[in-house]
């Protein structure tokens, strides 16, 4: 049966002549299979792309925001530049520091070895209490297990201060830290720095 046949034939035709008979009555079952055919491969196509929106839900969130308390933390991934934008702000007590160390985990499995870490902590506060050190001691190890390669800490001289004496209770970092004024200035460290390694 030529399927183009009988489009010519019947694309304008509501019904079919009396002179049409027989033709209909040969393309009707083999119209009948052709359609059934289509369903499966339709329902086929429909299981695939619902598996690849199930991949795609699977995919880790390349931002997480969250809050707890005075704690407000937001977490960003540039995956282009294999980067974290890290933005810390208000008092953290153990449990913030643990939500916030979760959605980290979240949203770093988006990263490559190697990734570098701007982390925005001219709002914060304080850390507090030694539960909440251990906490971001967890961190901390999870950010060198990890690959970090450089951070860079956009502070202000008061939240120096307070870092300095947190750093002293929490300990080294297996990664190199630096400071800058503004996410902007961050960025371009960053940038230097890849474009002379390269």
């Amino acid at each position: 049966m030529d399927l183009q046949e009988l489009k010519e034939k019947f694309k304008h035709k509501m019904q079919a002549d009396i002179k049409d008979v027989d033709l209909t009555l040969r393309a009707t079952p083999w119209l009948v299979k052709e359609v059934v055919r289509l369903e499966e491969e339709v329902e086929g196509w429909r299981k695939k792309v619902e598996h690849l929106e199930k991949q795609l839900k699977r995919q880790p969130p390349l931002s997480k925001k969250g809050k707890w308390g005075d704690a407000i933390w937001e977490l960003r991934v540039d995956d282009k530049k294999n980067r974290l934008f890290v933005s810390l702000i208000g008092d953290f007590d153990y449990e913030a520091a643990q939500r916030a160390s979760n959605h980290l985990l979240m949203v770093m499995q988006n990263l490559m070895e190697g990734f570098d870490i701007v982390n925005d902590l001219s709002k914060f506060k304080d850390i507090k209490d030694n539960r909440t050190i251990f906490q971001a001691r967890k961190t901390i190890y999870s950010l060198t297990e990890s690959g970090v390669s450089n951070v860079v800490r956009i502070t202000n001289p008061n939240v120096e201060r307070i870092l300095k004496t947190i750093e002293k209770r929490i300990g080294n970092f297996d990664y190199k830290v630096y400071t800058a004024n503004s996410t902007p200035e961050a960025e371009q460290l960053l940038d230097n720095m890849k474009f002379i390694k390269a």
